[in-house]
């Protein structure tokens, strides 16, 4: 049962993960960017992404902060 669950739950995380990769595809963003992470670039810049990132901390602490690192990582990776 434990192995079903781990499997279910690595399943819905990619799916979830894809999903954030195609909303900020749709809405031009980088490559292999999350929208966390577009969030985190520019929170200090525009108000209502800045809420948003808050609104994360709740469940991750700095999620929008770790998620734009981890995005620069990957772009540097893949140049």
């Amino acid at each position: 049962m434990y192995e079903y669950r781990a499997a279910m739950k690595s399943y819905v995380l990619n799916i979830v993960y894809a999903l954030d990769l195609l909303i900020n595809a749709l809405f031009r963003g980088q490559r292999h960017e999350t929208v966390s992470a577009r969030w985190g670039k520019i929170s200090g810049h525009v108000r209502l992404w800045y809420w948003a990132c808050r609104l994360l901390n709740w469940f991750d602490r700095e999620h929008c902060e770790q998620a734009a690192a981890r995005h620069v990582k990957i772009k540097e990776a893949t140049k």
